[in-house]
């Protein structure tokens, strides 16, 4: 129990009283009893930034294959779905943006990860792309790239060449259609 938050505890309690409702053992969960009020909120947990020594010394550590992926997420905050939704179309140097327009879904049996559409319209967004970042995806982008699929966007790079989306064979080429 030492180190869990109210948040664990709570999520503790909520399984016990489903398992005693689910046997019989009580009629109702008594914190359906409470107000809103009366029940237990967790402390907002102050989010941690890393400063700038931080960041160079992380990135000094990651192997060359993963530095470009864990860069982009320090410094534009995507989520690691959207980081790897990512393809060159989506880097915008002239405009100094990353438009996010996609994420690259959970692969299930019989079906490749692919890339989707954001799960709200609030994820379609545009971030800034800061100059740490620039180097290093110009660096990159000047290798070579992967064949133009049939729309004319560019395939997903492979974690070799870039480090944002996975391998071409677990993503579906197809670009994602319109969010539903």
């Amino acid at each position: 129990m030492l180190g869990q938050d109210v948040r664990g505890h709570a999520g503790d309690a909520a399984e016990h009283h489903a398992l005693r409702r689910r046997h019989g053992w009580i009629a109702a969960d008594p914190v359906d009893q409470l107000e809103s009020d009366e029940r237990p909120r967790p402390a907002r947990r102050r989010q941690r930034v890393l400063g700038r020594d931080e960041i160079e010394r992380l990135l000094a550590v990651c192997t060359s294959r993963d530095r470009l992926m864990v860069a982009t997420v320090l410094y534009t905050g995507l989520r690691i779905s959207e980081m790897l939704g990512l393809i060159w179309d989506d880097i915008d140097f002239a405009a100094g943006a990353i438009h996010v327009r996609a994420q690259l879904s959970r692969a299930h049996r019989g079906a490749p990860a692919c890339r989707v559409p954001p799960k709200t319209a609030a994820s379609i967004r545009d971030i800034p792309l800061v100059a740490q970042l620039a180097r290093l995806l110009a660096a990159t982008s000047r290798r070579p790239r992967s064949r133009r699929d049939a729309t004319g966007s560019s395939r997903p790079p492979t974690v070799r060449r870039m480090g944002i989306a996975t391998s071409r064979s677990a993503v579906s080429n197809a670009p994602p259609g319109p969010p539903g």
